[in-house]
């Protein structure tokens, strides 16, 4: 709360909730306007799968109130395990953010630099996080 401006500048507020192998997690903020995101995930041996949706509570229709989405799918893969990320986000009417990101990490080290990413829909390919353009 900012007492000179008389004005609730920031707020946030998670809870998470799981039911066996699926999880539910959302976040409600406020930074300049109210927002929320809310995720699913299934979690199995050999799967994992997310979907994630960002809702802005200021908007002039439904459709643009959804400003972010993203989903990922994991999977070990003998020693590896193999990432398929899609993600897609508006600021206001404009898209700024719409990539594919295929990943394979290391198994024993996930969320490691030791990964080779490839985003697809901006030709990009990212070595233990050197990013260079795709090669043709």
């Amino acid at each position: 709360y900012d007492l000179l401006a008389e004005e609730l500048k920031y707020f946030n507020l998670s809870t998470s909730r799981s039911f066996g192998k699926f999880n539910i997690y959302t976040t409600l903020y406020k930074y300049t306007e109210f927002t929320q995101t809310l995720a699913f995930s299934y979690s199995g041996q050999n799967l994992t799968f997310r979907i994630g949706l960002g809702y802005n509570y200021y908007g002039s229709n439904i459709a643009e109130r959804f400003y972010k989405r993203d989903i990922d799918l994991s999977f070990p893969l003998h020693c590896f395990v193999v990432k398929l990320t899609y993600q897609q986000q508006y600021i206001g009417n404009a898209l700024s953010l719409n990539k594919f990101l295929f990943s394979v990490e290391i198994g024993k080290f996930p969320g490691s630099d030791l990964k080779i990413e490839g985003d697809f829909l901006n030709d990009i390919l990212s070595v233990m996080g050197n990013r260079e353009p795709m090669p043709i």
